[in-house]
């Protein structure tokens, strides 16, 4: 497995490495690949709203 470090997922040479922090999601499948660098904080407030109000609605007894 070490002789192949050098490698991206392909087999091919994997060349230089960009310098900074890592994406916040990548997804690799196939020949699919999708990287997210940053998620906004609107993004995440949102998600959260709405997943905490259905939560709560599914939470509360109905008559």
């Amino acid at each position: 497995m070490a002789e192949n470090a050098d490698r991206d997922v392909d087999g091919e040479k994997a060349g230089p490495r960009a310098e900074g922090p890592a994406p916040a999601f990548e997804l690799r499948w196939g020949g699919l690949h999708v990287t997210v660098d940053r998620v906004p904080r609107w993004t995440v407030t949102a998600v959260t709203v709405v997943l905490g109000s259905a939560g709560t609605w599914l939470a509360v007894p109905r008559r």
